[in-house]
C-alpha cells in the first residue's frame, strides 16, 4: 500500500524521471558555486562544505494514519548529498541576516497554549484548522528567490553578499531530486523536501504573503486569533461576522500554488499540532492530543511471516 501512495504522490505532483544519477554534475556545480562567492564563504569554509563522497538524496514515507484516506507524508533524506552542509550553512547565514516579523508564526505547541490560554471568546466564535496542500513541493522556486532577495535587501545587506546568497540558494534549490525504489525523481516544481534550507525558505514565502494579504484580518473583530506553524494554521473566528468558507476562499486567495484544506471543529473541539482544543462558551481548554493508530496497523507490524 505504501509504495503505491508513494507512486500516486510522483504522479499528482508531476515528478519526472531521471534517466541517470546526477550526482557527479551536482557535486561539481556546489563545489563551482562555492568558489565563486567568496564573499560571504572563505576558503576553508569552501573546503568543509564540499560533501566527501557524496549520496544522491533518499525518498521514505510515513502513513498519516490520522488524517482521512491515510495520505504519505514523504521524507527526503538528504544526508551526505552535495548540497547538505551547504545549505545548512546558507540556512544559518538566512537566519542571522534576516529579521523577519514573525508575528503569527509559533514554533511549537507551547507557542499555541501560551497564545490562546488566556484569549476571551465569545459564543459565536468558532474554530477552523487550514493545512496546505503539499506545501514544499508547491512553493516556486523564482519567486522564493525574488523574495528572500526582497528581504535580504529590506534588512540592508550588502549587494555582493545579497547576489552570493541567491546564487547558492539557486543551485541548492534546483538540486532538486532523491531516489526511491532505486529509480531518480525530480519535480517540475517546488522546493527540496527534507533540505536544510526548506523550512526558512517556506517560512520566507508564506510571511511575505502574510504581510501583504493575511496582516490585516486579526485587526477586524471577525478573526480574533491567528497562528501559523509552517504550513498549519489556526484561526478562531467570529461567525456573526464572517463564515468558515469565506475564511477559507481569503487564505486560498493569497497564491494559486497554495491551497489550503480546511478542517472544522467537531463538537466543540478540533486537533491542532499535538493539542486537543476544548471551545467553551467564553474560553478555550487545551489538551493533549494523541494521534489514533489504527488496530490493522498495529497487527500488521507484528504479525508473524506466513511459513513456506
Amino acid at each position: 500500500m505504501l509504495d503505491n501512495k508513494v507512486h500516486q504522490f510522483l504522479t499528482d505532483n508531476q515528478f519526472s524521471r531521471l534517466h541517470i544519477n546526477p550526482i557527479d554534475k551536482c557535486q561539481k556545480q556546489v563545489q563551482h558555486v562555492l568558489q565563486i562567492c567568496n564573499s560571504i564563504i572563505n576558503k576553508q569554509q569552501v573546503t568543509y562544505l564540499i560533501q566527501k563522497q557524496p549520496t544522491p538524496p533518499t525518498l521514505q514515507a510515513r502513513l498519516k494514519l490520522h488524517k482521512p484516506g491515510i495520505p504519505i507524508r514523504p521524507i527526503v533524506n538528504n544526508i551526505n548529498t552535495p548540497t547538505h552542509k551547504t545549505a545548512k550553512h546558507v540556512s544559518k547565514l538566512l537566519k542571522d541576516y534576516l529579521t523577519l516579523n514573525n508575528e503569527y508564526i509559533v514554533q511549537n505547541s507551547v507557542d499555541i497554549a501560551q497564545n490562546i490560554s488566556n484569549l476571551r471568546i465569545n459564543p459565536n466564535c468558532r474554530i477552523i484548522s487550514c493545512d496546505i496542500t503539499d506545501l514544499y513541493v508547491n512553493i516556486p522556486i523564482q519567486e522564493v528567490l525574488h523574495v528572500t532577495k526582497h528581504f535580504l535587501h529590506q534588512n540592508k545587506m550588502e549587494t555582493q553578499s545579497k547576489e552570493q546568497i541567491i546564487a547558492i540558494l539557486k543551485e541548492i534549490l534546483a538540486q532538486n531530486y532523491f531516489c526511491f525504489n532505486n529509480e531518480f525523481c525530480q519535480p517540475t516544481k517546488g522546493i527540496a523536501m527534507g533540505s536544510p534550507t526548506s523550512g526558512i525558505m517556506a517560512e520566507i514565502f508564506l510571511q511575505y504573503y502574510e504581510d501583504i494579504y493575511i496582516k490585516h484580518l486579526p485587526e477586524n473583530r471577525s478573526i480574533l486569533f491567528y497562528a501559523c506553524y509552517v504550513g498549519d494554521t489556526l484561526i478562531i473566528y467570529d461567525q456573526t461576522f464572517i463564515h468558515a468558507d469565506t475564511v477559507t476562499a481569503r487564505l486560498n486567495a493569497v497564491h494559486k500554488k497554495i491551497i489550503f484544506k480546511p478542517t472544522l471543529e467537531s463538537n466543540n473541539n478540533i486537533r491542532y499540532l499535538d493539542l486537543l482544543l476544548k471551545r467553551k462558551d467564553n474560553h478555550s481548554e487545551l489538551d493533549i492530543y494523541r494521534k489514533p493508530i489504527s488496530k490493522a496497523y498495529i497487527e500488521s507490524l507484528y504479525r508473524k511471516p506466513t511459513a513456506t
